[in-house]
């Protein structure tokens, strides 16, 4: 999906539930993020909750931060 950065849009997308918590805790710094939607099945029926939470945290960093740090944690 996409999200809103500070300076635009940005494309994220975890494959599975381990790289879902790595994201929240390393990238994101908010374990309590994971923690409420700890699976696929919980970011899809709280879709809408999900992004806008997402959203929240985002755009406070421009998207070359985003992306600096999903590659500094793979």
């Amino acid at each position: 999906s996409y999200y809103t950065a500070k300076d635009g849009l940005i494309s994220i997308a975890t494959v599975n539930e381990t790289q879902f918590k790595k994201f929240c805790t390393h990238v994101l710094r908010d374990s309590e993020f994971h923690t409420r939607y700890p699976t696929i099945r919980n970011r899809v029926d709280e879709q809408e909750r999900f992004e806008n939470e997402l959203n929240q945290l985002l755009i406070t960093r421009d998207r070359e931060y985003w992306l600096a740090e999903c590659k500094k944690h793979d």
